[in-house]
């Protein structure tokens, strides 16, 4: 009995596990995902707090025209990309569904966001950037 017991405990927790998981499709090209984002720029965070990210922008293909930008984000989230204070990234960015917010974007692991160090094709595809802030 205790054998039976034990063996449903471990599948009600992998069934658990895997109903937290991101079901991410293909995140498609830079430039389909340039055309599918809100925003698209690379930056450097420059604060973290519980559920927003605040990125010093330093070029801009999309949907930025200020020198700094608010992402939302959710500690307890699997999906959430998780940044790092001080580090650079190319951040594709998308419209929040609360429109009350509409200021601030948002990204997930589902997305071409990536460490900038490790962006160069998107880089290159990309292209020249739209935006650069004039002190950076």
């Amino acid at each position: 009995m205790l054998k039976y017991i034990l063996l449903l405990t471990i599948c009600i927790c992998a069934l658990a596990h895997s109903a937290f998981a991101c079901a991410c499709g293909s995140t498609g090209s830079p430039k389909e995902s340039l055309r599918k984002s809100a925003a698209v720029f690379s930056g450097k965070v420059i604060q973290i707090e519980q559920d927003k990210v605040q990125f010093k922008v330093l070029e801009g293909w999309k949907g930025v025209t200020k020198k700094e930008v608010w992402l939302t984000q959710s500690p307890s989230s699997n999906c959430d990309y998780h940044f790092k204070k001080g580090s650079d990234y190319l951040v594709y960015a998308y419209a929040p569904q609360d429109k009350k917010k509409s200021e601030i974007l948002g990204t997930s692991i589902c997305t071409r966001t990536r460490e900038l160090a490790k962006a160069n094709d998107d880089i290159v595809e990309l292209g020249e950037a739209q935006y650069r802030p004039t002190d950076k």
